[in-house]
């Protein structure tokens, strides 16, 4: 073989070598991002975390940007060192798009007050890939209000004892003075008290209050449906704690009565919880009764005019 021959034969060998590694070569596929999310609507300086007080609402949205596809939004929410809970997965529709918004919205209640409460949100496109960001929600702890010695009368004929207790104020009220105002006061009022043949000593929330009382609150311009419950809380417990997780925790744990709004056959020594009408001005807040006395009055029977219950109460602000 001659030297032109050969050079011929190796340029050919070369050519086809090189087809061959190239047929056998994998294509190269095009990199996709992982999606993107952005949090919008937020105030400056608030783009990861906020601090807000009991039953202020924290919303924004969420945008989610999925080059591959969105497939998956997931929101998951940490209160302090607490386990992870999921609380929302939303999954795309018929159709895959790019581009997805979220309208997020919290309001935090008493049970975490005090607390950090960490929101995860994941997005996840088509191909499995995801991204996370996280948003803190630090939630102040409320005051917690104490009003001691409460003494509230049983009711009379000529509605003038103060049977209603305002856990705003922290006063009470006779059902005359209510009705002879032009003032909003029936709207301040969270309960009162009676005492029955068969329900004994009782507290009813406005809205509930039994007939047999002989109040007249038929025209009163609110009537807040406070809901009562009986609780595990010893008399040493309630003197012993005054935070709002404590009495939170009391009123999620209490049982309530037949009625929601009224609890009857009270004793002495009874530690009862109460959640104000969230209607009410300022937003629903929880409380703590302690039954301290119960005084059947003079002629035994609970129902003379000097006949009364005293309570201690604390409230969350």
């Amino acid at each position: 073989m001659n030297t032109k021959r050969f050079l011929h034969y190796f340029l050919s060998m070369t050519m086809i070598a090189s087809l061959l590694m190239a047929c056998g070569e994998d294509p190269v596929e095009p990199i996709v991002e992982a999606p993107s999310l952005l949090i919008t609507g937020v105030a400056a300086g608030e783009e990861t975390e906020t601090t807000v007080e009991v039953g202020e609402e924290v919303a924004f949205d969420i945008d989610v940007t999925a080059p591959g596809g969105f497939n998956t939004f997931i929101v998951e929410r940490t209160v302090g060192d607490g386990a992870t809970v999921r609380d929302t997965v939303v999954s795309r529709g018929d159709d895959i798009v790019e581009l997805f918004s979220y309208e997020f919205v919290y309001v935090p209640t008493a049970e975490v007050a005090g607390e950090a409460v960490i929101f995860d949100f994941t997005a996840v496109d088509e191909a499995g890939e995801e991204s996370t960001i996280t948003y803190t929600v630090n939630v102040l702890e409320p005051e917690v209000v104490p009003y001691n010695a409460v003494l509230l009368a049983a009711p009379t004929e000529n509605q003038t004892n103060e049977v209603w207790f305002s856990s705003t104020t922290g006063d009470t009220y006779s059902t005359q003075e209510v009705n002879s105002t032009t003032e909003a006061i029936s709207a301040l009022i969270d309960f009162g008290y009676r005492y029955g043949p068969n329900a004994k000593a009782t507290l009813a929330s406005p809205s509930e209050y039994p007939e047999e009382g002989m109040q007249n609150i038929g025209n009163w311009t609110a009537m807040n449906n406070t809901l009562l419950k009986r609780t595990e809380v010893t008399p040493s417990e309630f003197i012993e704690n005054n935070s709002a997780a404590f009495i939170a925790e009391a009123f999620e744990n209490g049982t309530a009565g037949a009625s929601p709004e009224v609890l009857t056959n009270l004793q002495e020594g009874d530690v009862l919880a109460f959640m104000t009408d969230p209607e009410k001005e300022g937003g629903s807040k929880v409380g703590l009764i302690h039954v301290e006395e119960i005084y059947l009055g003079a002629d035994g029977t609970g129902f003379g005019s000097d006949a009364y219950i005293s309570i201690n109460v604390k409230v969350t602000e």
